[in-house]
């Protein structure tokens, strides 16, 4: 089977590389990049805009699912499927699955070390002023409802 028939039945609903990518960026709270190696070559995200359907795409080889996190330094490594170890379009979703729950759960880690509030702050006897990019979400804190704050 070839690798790009395999992402087709593997993602029956999205139409090419880009469908796939906005609906993962939509609907995973870390919005995360993704990215396909096309003919030898990584593009990503919007860049992907330019590819229709899987099966009028050059060769796509690999998936690179990756995040930032907003305000901080830190991001999620990449991870990169290899769609030529993938056993069937099963195995593809299923691996991918996970890798979107992995890099989403690493993302949310990142914020809860780095984005909690004033309140959080005080209780972790931290300097709120001096601290910004550092304080722990308190995951109980009544002034941000243990969600943080966007730095």
């Amino acid at each position: 089977m070839k690798l790009n028939e395999m992402l087709a039945l593997a993602f029956p609903n999205e139409e090419g590389p880009y469908d796939l990518y906005r609906h993962t960026y939509k609907y995973t709270p870390c919005g995360p990049s993704v990215g396909f190696c096309i003919g030898g070559k990584w593009v990503y995200c919007d860049g992907l805009r330019k590819f229709g359907r899987w099966s009028e795409t050059e060769e796509i080889t690999a998936i690179c699912v990756s995040s930032i996190v907003e305000g901080v330094d830190q991001e999620v490594p990449a991870r990169i499927i290899e769609l030529k170890e993938m056993e069937s379009p099963r195995a593809l979703v299923e691996k991918f699955g996970k890798v979107i729950v992995a890099v989403d759960e690493e993302a949310d880690e990142i914020w809860k070390a780095t984005h909690g509030c004033r309140r959080c702050a005080e209780r972790a006897g931290v300097d709120y002023e001096s601290s910004i990019g550092v304080v722990p979400v308190w995951g109980e804190c009544p002034d941000c409802e243990g969600r943080g704050e966007v730095i």
